[in-house]
């Protein structure tokens, strides 16, 4: 397939695929400010961000666009998530100043919590996401290329790996570490910001290899190459006909 096709933003799927990214890549920024552990490693707990798990599954969602739709198509997702991250803090801000009702007052330190985006999350994910998505886009591409179109596998996996590491690295050290300190808010200690990158990475990884499957199976299920009975319900009851391969 040419990485440089114009998609038929009639498909379906490729909306369906849109919303995921754009559900997940939402979820991700508000449940980045809880802190999890996963455990100790001499002596320092490895922490990762809630959203770790919302945040790995764009580079699933990507990746599959890309081996279907083609690289325009992916960046395009990229794109719109951008503008989202924009929309997020816009609307926040509108919630909180506007009047709380009467029958809520008592809720009202929560709801401004809720609604509450910390700047260093926002200025964090935008910046590691803008430049982690694009290499991963990239990084799929050369190794499409480079492998003439064999080893999906590969290609989903080295990308992301190394795409991951690099949002890793810049989300957590500009969100916890230099935002904060900037603006004169309380930062996470630097000595904890290696094991806050080393429990991030290591999950994503994982997720990234666990997510194998699923991408040749959204592949393979949106080309028609597989009988999904969900699918043939999108393509509008009977019809089997499903999207060609484009290889």
């Amino acid at each position: 397939m040419d990485e440089d096709m114009t998609v038929d933003y009639k498909d379906r799927y490729y909306f369906i695929l849109l919303g995921l990214f754009v559900a997940s890549l939402t979820s991700s920024n508000y449940l980045a400010a809880k802190i999890a552990t996963l455990g100790t490693i001499g002596g320092f707990s490895l922490l990762i961000p809630a959203g770790v798990v919302a945040y790995a599954a764009t580079f699933t969602i990507t990746d599959i666009m890309s081996e279907v739709y083609g690289r325009r198509a992916a960046a395009t997702a990229v794109f719109v998530g951008f503008i989202t991250q924009l929309l997020i803090p816009f609307y926040s801000f509108t919630a909180i100043v506007l009047p709380t009702a009467p029958f809520q007052h008592g809720y009202a330190e929560f709801l401004y919590r809720f609604f509450s985006v910390a700047p260093n999350i926002v200025i964090a994910s935008i910046i590691a996401y803008l430049i982690s998505q694009n290499h991963d886009i990239w990084a799929f591409h050369w190794w499409r290329k480079l492998t003439r179109g064999k080893y999906l596998w590969l290609r989903n996996n080295a990308s992301t790996v190394v795409s991951q590491l690099i949002d890793t690295v810049l989300f957590i050290t500009l969100a916890f570490g230099i935002i904060p300190s900037m603006l004169g808010e309380i930062a996470v200690p630097w000595a904890l910001i290696p094991f806050m990158i080393l429990g991030q990475y290591v999950v994503k990884v994982l997720i990234a290899l666990l997510d194998t499957p699923v991408v040749y199976i959204g592949v393979m299920a949106i080309r028609g190459e597989v009988g999904v009975q969900f699918m043939g319900i999108l393509r509008g009851g009977r019809d089997d006909r499903g999207v060609q391969s484009r290889r």
